[in-house]
C-alpha cells in the first residue's frame, strides 16, 4: 500500500506540481508509472489503430441471450436503456488506488473489455447505457481515448458520461474539463456521476465551486448531469435547478427519496430519476453491508429467493408508483453495475430479470416510459 501511495504522489506532482515539460510529457510519465502498478509495455489501447478496431468489429458476441431464472408472469420483454452504469478506468493505476483507498472494486478496462459489456448488453436486449467513465488528472488522456474509442466502435450503445472522481484534488480543473469538451466536441452527452453521499471518503457538497463550475459546463455543451445528492440536499438541489433550467439533472439513490423527489419535480421540469440499485438491493441487504459490501455469491443466494425478490417489488410498487404516475415522463430504468462481478453474466442477467419483473407490474402506461423511452426522450433534449 505504501508503494502506491508513493506512487500517487508522484503522478500527482508530475501533473500538478511541474513547473516545466508539456501535458504529453506528463502522461509519457504517468503511462511508465503506470506500469509498475500493471506490468508489461505502457498501454496503447486508448488510442487503437484501425487494425484493431476493424479487429474488434469482427468479434462476435458469445455470450447467450438471457435465460429466465423464474417464471412468474407478468413479465416485460420489451427493450431496456440502461441509464446507470460505472465503466470500467482506463489506467490500472487508478483501479488500484481506488481499492487501496476503501472503494470495493473499480475494474480496469484491460480485465473487463467493453466487448464484454456490449455482448452482456446484446445478451439482455438492453439497447444502449448511459455509461459513466471516471477522468482523474493522472490519466485524463487515457480516459478520453478510451471513450473516443468506445465511441468509434460502439456508436449506438454508449452514451459517455464525463465522470469526476470523489476526490476533488484529484480531478481536472474547469477550465482542463472545457478544453476537453471543446476539443471533442459531441464525445459526452452527459457529466457525473457526481456523488455526496459517500461512506468511503468525505463528502463534497453540491454547491461547492467546483460543481457551480460544472454544472455551468453542462449549461453551456447540453450535457445531462447525473447526481447522487444525501437526504439533506434538498434546499441545494433546488437551487442548482432553478439556476439551469435548460439543463437536464438525472439523480438517484438516497433512502426515503419519493416524497422530496415527487415534490420537486412537482416545480422543476428538469428534473429525472433513475430507480436502480436499490430496486435489487444490488449494494445493501443487511447490516454488515454498511461495512462490507456483498459478494457475488452472497448477492446470487438472497436473489435466488422468488418471495423475496417479490415482496422487495412489491415494497417498491409502494414507495414509488404514485409519483410515477404523477410524473410519467421523468424516471427511468437504471443498474448502478460498478463491481466486476455485477458483469458477469449470471449475476448481470439475474439483475436484467429483476428488473423487467418489477417493470411488468408497473402501470402498463408507465412501463415502456421507464424502460426505455424517458431515457430516449432526454437524450432528444
Amino acid at each position: 500500500m505504501k508503494r502506491v501511495i508513493v506512487l500517487l504522489v508522484i503522478v500527482i506532482c508530475l501533473l500538478s506540481c511541474s513547473p516545466s515539460g508539456s501535458l504529453q510529457e506528463d502522461l509519457e510519465r504517468v503511462k511508465n508509472i503506470d506500469q509498475t502498478i500493471s506490468g508489461g509495455s505502457p498501454d496503447s489501447s486508448s488510442f487503437p489503430s484501425q487494425k484493431n478496431v476493424d479487429q474488434k468489429e469482427e468479434k462476435k458476441c458469445n455470450i447467450p441471450k438471457t435465460t429466465r431464472f423464474f417464471s412468474s408472469e407478468p413479465y416485460y420483454h420489451g427493450p431496456l436503456i440502461d441509464t446507470h452504469v460505472h465503466m470500467p478506468v482506463a489506467s490500472r493505476i487508478v483501479s488500484t488506488v481506488a481499492k487501496q483507498a476503501g472503494f470495493a472494486d473499480a475494474p480496469y478496462k484491460g480485465d473487463l473489455p467493453i466487448e464484454k459489456i456490449v455482448c452482456l448488453l446484446e445478451a439482455e436486449g438492453i439497447t444502449k447505457i448511459f455509461g459513466f467513465f471516471m477522468a482523474p488528472n493522472l490519466a485524463v488522456g487515457e480516459s478520453v481515448g478510451m471513450v473516443k474509442d468506445i465511441k468509434q466502435n460502439y456508436p449506438n450503445q454508449v452514451v459517455a458520461f464525463y465522470m469526476p472522481t470523489p476526490i476533488g484534488q484529484l480531478n481536472p480543473d474547469s477550465e482542463s474539463v472545457q478544453n476537453i469538451l471543446e476539443e471533442n466536441p459531441g464525445l459526452y452527452q452527459g457529466y457525473g456521476e457526481v456523488k455526496f453521499d459517500f461512506h468511503e471518503v468525505a463528502n463534497d457538497k453540491p454547491e461547492d465551486q467546483q460543481y457551480l463550475e460544472a454544472y455551468q459546463l453542462a449549461d453551456d455543451h447540453h450535457l445531462i448531469v447525473m447526481m447522487h445528492p444525501a437526504f439533506e440536499h434538498r434546499q441545494e438541489v433546488e437551487r442548482i435547478l432553478t439556476a439551469h433550467p435548460d439543463t437536464i439533472f438525472l439523480l438517484h439513490g438516497f433512502p426515503n427519496a419519493e416524497r422530496w423527489i415527487g415534490e420537486v419535480m412537482d416545480k422543476h421540469d428538469n428534473l429525472y430519476f433513475s430507480l436502480d440499485a436499490d430496486l435489487v438491493s444490488l449494494y445493501w441487504f443487511k447490516p454488515s453491508h454498511d461495512y462490507q459490501q456483498p459478494t457475488k455469491e452472497e448477492w446470487l443466494a438472497y436473489s435466488s429467493n422468488e418471495e423475496t425478490v417479490q415482496q422487495n417489488i412489491k415494497a417498491f410498487l409502494r414507495r414509488w408508483e404514485a409519483t410515477m404516475k404523477r410524473h410519467p415522463d421523468k424516471f427511468t430504468w437504471g443498474t448502478d453495475r460498478w463491481y466486476t462481478w455485477h458483469f458477469d453474466p449470471e449475476a448481470s442477467s439475474r439483475i436484467e430479470e429483476i428488473g423487467r419483473m418489477f417493470i411488468a407490474q408497473l402501470d402498463p402506461s408507465l412501463q415502456e416510459k421507464f424502460a426505455y423511452q424517458n431515457a430516449e426522450k432526454m437524450l432528444e433534449k
